[in-house]
Formats: structure tokens, sequence, C-alpha cells
């Protein structure tokens, strides 16, 4: 009788384990990819048979920074299919949060990405390593990040949290798939992605990858797309 219940307890152990790491499947929400996108990264976006994950994140959160590595790695296996974008979603009660994500926009402005960045922790953790000092190893230009913090990488910021707050996001990472055919699926993991992939080109009618009109921004080769594809 002991040996049974325990045995019925590991099952279901087991079960609840499986299904959390499963998480809940990927499903359609009602807007439009230009709504998740922003009115910047849509007018690049590239037409044709081209997913974009859009991750909206927190450098702060621990989460987001594994989600954002899992969905470079996800974006890189997938080449000229998926491109990558990664917005600002500030939620940390750290208020240097917010200061970090206009750090790492303005950082852009000089050829430095999220991911190459890599410090980031330090900003945020106990050590909380003065933005000036991440700047100075980082081989930047203090000056000129600090006006691109308080002027373009502001505008930016803001933007994203617009439209954050618009798409009802309350919690990091946000990670959502833009379809070619239009529809957007709101996304658990990176992985994800992979199980909307086939039923989206079935229902897409969009011109193959590379099939694009002339003069259309593509993407670099790591899969990327101008300013929101930094990661």
């Amino acid at each position: 009788m002991v040996l049974g219940v325990l045995a019925l307890a590991l099952c279901i152990a087991v079960a609840v384990r499986v299904s959390a790491r499963r998480g809940p499947r990927p499903y359609r929400v009602p807007v439009a990819a230009k709504d998740v996108l922003g009115p910047e990264q849509w007018a690049r976006v590239p037409r044709g048979n081209r997913f974009v994950l859009v991750v909206f994140l927190d450098y702060c959160c621990p989460a987001c920074a594994d989600a954002v590595r899992r969905a470079a790695a996800l974006v890189s296996g997938q080449p000229g299919r998926i491109v990558l974008c990664v917005r600002n979603y500030p939620l940390s009660v750290d208020r240097r949060a917010r200061e970090v994500a206009l750090f790492v926009e303005a950082a852009k402005f000089q050829g430095r990405s999220p991911t190459s960045i890599g410090t980031l922790p330090d900003a945020c953790g106990r050590t909380r390593a003065p933005l000036r000092d991440l700047a100075r190893r980082l081989g930047l230009d203090w000056p000129r990040l600090s006006r691109d913090m308080a002027g373009v990488a502001s505008r930016t910021v803001a933007q994203d949290e617009r439209d954050g707050r618009a798409l009802g996001i309350r919690g990091t990472p946000a990670l959502f798939l833009c379809c070619p055919d239009g529809s957007v699926y709101r996304l658990r993991a990176p992985e994800q992605a992979e199980r909307v992939l086939p039923m989206a080109l079935l229902r897409s009618q969009t011109p193959p990858w590379g099939a694009t009109s002339p003069g259309t921004p593509r993407p670099s080769g790591t899969g990327e797309i101008a300013r929101c594809a930094h990661a």
C-alpha cells in the first residue's frame, strides 16, 4: 500500500515537471505584427517568408538573458527563415533597469549589441558597477554615449514601453512570433517558434525567402535586422 502511494506520488511529480518544462502551447493573439514590432522596426522588416521573433526584456532580469541566448541560438539554426528583434521593457524593481536599457540602446550606435556586451549583470547586480566604467571597459565613447542615452535611446525605450503596455505585457521575457501571413503568436519559450513555423508556412501566400522587392533591406548573416535585432 505504501509503495503504491509512493509510486503514484512519483508519477504525479514527474508529470508536473514535464508539463512545466513544456509549458502552455503557443497561441495566436489578436494583434497586428506592426504593433508588436513598433513603427521603426516594421518599416525595416524584409518582406517574404520571414518570421520575426520579438523579445521584450528587462536587462536586469536573469530569465531574460537566458531567453535572448536561446532565441539567438534558434535564429542561427534557422538561417534565412527567422530574424530576431529585441525590445525594451524594464519592469525590474531595480530602478537602474531603465538606465541600463538606455545604455544598451545607445551602445548599439557604437557597434555594441546586447549579446556582445556581456557585462550587464554587473550593472544590475550587487556590484552595481558604474555605467561609465562599463563604457570604458567596452571601449565606448562616454560623452557620445551619454548624449545618445538622453536622446535617441530615450525615445526608443519610451516607444518600446508604450508598445509593451498596449500589448498587455505584465512580465518579462515576453515573446511573440510574427508570421509572414500577418498572424502573431505568443510564446512561452523561444523554442516554441518551431511549432508554429510549419503551420504558418502552409497558410502563407507570400513569396519564398529571398524573393523581396528591390530596395528592401535584407537581414545580416546572423538573421538579424537593423536596430531591433542587435541581440
